[in-house]
């Protein structure tokens, strides 16, 4: 009987995993892929993405597989899909393709690898969700939300991090009012009038969504976008530049920045700019960040990590247009202050809110979007798969509630400190241990360390559960 193998999550991290298990097993493995969704490999980023959403680098640039890391840009070829998206062309050879195109590209590999059985490999996708995963004498059992079970030899964890957290207090009736948009990408965005004033919480990438929405959706009016910091995701620049981030790695947070100036520094000099530093930093980071002790990781969270997020996370050229044009023509306002409530008057909205270094003010809306991006913190999750893992010990959120303890080798760690062997996390999840998993190469890199384990453990079994 071959080892089952059920995956949680059917994003991209899900499928990539379950993709490169299937590809690169080399034994007959029966695979189980746990998503909701109706087709595997969209999740939140390229599933619920709406036709104007763009994947923030070039076609070229989504590896999934390092030996053919054009593969996507290929499969966008032969489909035709990009001569069909002629918006997302911004050079000869630099197409920001749809997300939802990158989704279709991901179930299209699933498909290709459940249809060709590699090794007698066979792969189902279960649309439902897993309600939590409990240890059996032989390896675990998994309930669904559709009232059945799967029995399992190993476990990975794929699933994403729950809807963004609302830390604001809702007064005079507003918990019930249709403006407050909770978490952006549910359907509600098509309710606000054409021309009312939209308030949105936030200004990295998920307000750039928004934004682009509003506008492609006939949206007129104004949009204040604000955040404690008010900065913005910036834009591309030099791409492939052969530069590396030196070694021996620092191992305090003062001394990894100085690092990374220095490293800026010298492409500006170059004539780079200073994008081929971060990335050559970026790619450093897996090895990097498990080296810095727990407080230089903590201080560098602390004090690094919104102006590290809008420069390592940009935007496709098309987006960063639209946001310097509606700076511009004034229908967009970024600004840095603190949110104090959202209340009803006048049947719509206000947002009370303090500029910085301004004067606490209302601001009547016609609706407030919250864009502070997913709730990390998987003690404050209600997704019962989390809420069941988390009480039951079997997992604890890591010391920087960024997802799942984990080991180096991807192992979960359970309330008592103990690894287990056969319950594993690829990709986001595994942040707070790995540092940089979020990027399309990164998590599918990690997707196939975490399947080598897998086929490794396959071949000997070990059923170690507490």
């Amino acid at each position: 009987m071959s080892p089952r193998i059920a995956i949680i999550g059917g994003g991209f991290t899900g499928t990539a995993l379950a993709v490169h298990l299937a590809r690169d097993g080399g034994q007959p493995l029966d695979i189980h892929l746990i998503e909701p969704a109706a087709r595997p490999g969209g999740g939140v980023a390229y599933g619920l993405a709406g036709v104007e959403h763009r994947i923030n680098v070039p076609a070229t640039r989504m590896t999934v597989f390092a030996e053919t890391p054009d593969d996507f840009a290929r499969w966008m070829a032969a489909t035709g899909r990009d001569k069909a998206d002629a918006e997302g062309w911004s050079a000869p050879d630099d197409h920001y393709s749809r997300r939802l195109d990158f989704g279709a590209y991901m179930a299209a590999l699933f498909d290709e690898a459940a249809r060709r059985r590699p090794h007698g490999t066979t792969l189902a996708h279960h649309p439902t969700r897993a309600l939590s995963v409990r240890p059996t004498p032989g390896g675990w059992s998994v309930a669904l939300d559709d009232g059945t079970a799967i029995t399992a030899d190993i476990v990975a964890l794929t699933a994403s991090h729950a809807a963004p957290a609302f830390r604001w207090p809702l007064l005079d009736g507003a918990e019930q009012h249709g403006g407050v948009i909770r978490d952006p990408w549910a359907p509600s965005l098509a309710t606000i009038p054409p021309d009312g004033t939209v308030f949105i919480a936030g200004t990295g990438l998920t307000m750039a969504d928004t934004v682009v929405s509003l506008r492609r959706g006939g949206h007129r009016g104004r949009i204040i976008a604000v955040s404690r910091r008010a900065l913005l995701p910036r834009a591309h620049g030099v791409f492939g530049a052969d530069v590396t981030f030196p070694e021996p790695f620092p191992t305090d947070a003062i001394g990894t920045l100085r690092a990374l100036r220095r490293l800026i520094a010298d492409c500006e000099h170059a004539g780079l700019g200073w994008h081929p530093g971060v990335d050559a930093f970026r790619n450093a980071l897996r090895r990097l960040w498990p080296g810095l002790p727990f407080e230089e990781q903590r201080r560098a969270l602390r004090h690094l990590r919104a102006w590290w997020d809008v420069h390592r996370y940009r935007i496709a050229p098309q987006v960063d247009a639209l946001l310097r044009t509606g700076r511009k023509d004034g229908w967009l306002r970024v600004t840095s202050g603190r949110i104090e409530d959202i209340r009803v008057a006048n049947n719509g909205l206000a947002v009370r809110w303090t500029p910085r270094g301004g004067t606490t003010e209302d601001l009547p809306v016609a609706a407030f979007v919250n864009c502070t991006g997913p709730d990390a913190d998987l003690s404050r999750s209600r997704n019962p798969l989390f809420r069941d893992l988390i009480g039951q010990g079997t997992a604890r959120p890591d010391r920087h509630r960024l997802g799942l303890d984990i080991d180096r080798d991807g192992r979960v760690i359970n309330a008592d400190g103990r690894a287990h062997e056969t319950l594993l996390v690829a990709g986001p999840l595994g942040r707070g241990h790995l540092g940089e998993v979020m990027g399309v190469p990164e998590a599918s890199a990690h997707a196939r360390e975490i399947a080598a384990r897998i086929a490794a453990l396959s071949l000997t079994p070990i059923a170690v559960n507490f």
